[in-house]
């Protein structure tokens, strides 16, 4: 989305707009999108993905989780891969989906500087 937009010819706008969960630090405190706001984006649609939850799931709120992101930090801190993997999956490869999650947790820092490149990203998938 980032590369769409010229941000030459456009301006910032007042009202940032997003899905929650999905928005980028340092786009909330500036309103500017950039390849690596796209990046986050991208990593947490993955954790989605491989988990089948939501980036943010209110009703968790009696875990203490209600973040996706804080969720599988925990989870694969604890070496728990089959919890965080959508139960409705059958089979698949755990060493591939660790590597995605590692991915997507790297495309996931809060730093812009230090998320990998989409190109990057291609590359490790």
């Amino acid at each position: 989305m980032a590369k769409l937009v010229d941000t030459r010819l456009t301006h910032v706008t007042t009202q940032v707009r997003g899905t929650m969960g999905h928005i980028a630090p340092e786009y909330l405190s500036t309103g500017k999108s950039s390849e690596k706001t796209d990046v986050l984006g991208y990593g947490i649609t993955l954790l989605e993905l491989v988990t089948d939850q939501r980036a943010i799931d209110f009703s968790w709120l009696e875990e203490e989780d209600v973040i996706l992101l804080d969720h599988i930090k925990k989870l694969l801190g604890e070496n728990r891969l089959e919890d965080i993997v959508d139960s409705n999956l059958k089979t698949y490869e755990p060493k591939e989906v660790k590597t995605i999650v590692q991915v997507a947790l790297l495309c996931t820092q809060s730093s812009p500087k230090d998320r990998p490149t989409m190109a990057q990203v291609v590359k490790m998938l």
